[in-house]
């Protein structure tokens, strides 16, 4: 959705609405990728190869979620403020 078009009366909004696109994809992108490879990790352990990739499959994926996660949280937060500065800017 374009959020920016929504805040647009407000430049402080938009700007915190250009925050939170660019960290949510962040997170996203980063947090998917760090799903699959600890998926990916857990069946190789589950195959039961003895294969020394497996730990550092699963720990770098949940170190990947770990970091979306941040920046997923980072985004809602910019959001918040970017409601806030719309709602501050807002004649009465």
């Amino acid at each position: 959705f374009e959020i920016e078009k929504l805040l647009a009366s407000s430049p402080s909004a938009v700007a915190q609405a250009r925050v939170c696109q660019t960290d949510n994809f962040r997170g996203s992108l980063v947090g998917g990728m760090g799903a699959a490879t600890t998926v990916i990790g857990i069946l190789v352990t589950a195959n039961s190869s003895n294969n020394a990739s497996s730990p550092v499959l699963i720990i770098g994926g949940v170190g990947a979620m770990v970091w979306g996660a941040q920046h997923l949280n980072k985004s809602y937060s910019a959001l918040s403020r970017a409601l806030w500065w719309y709602n501050r800017d807002l004649t009465r």
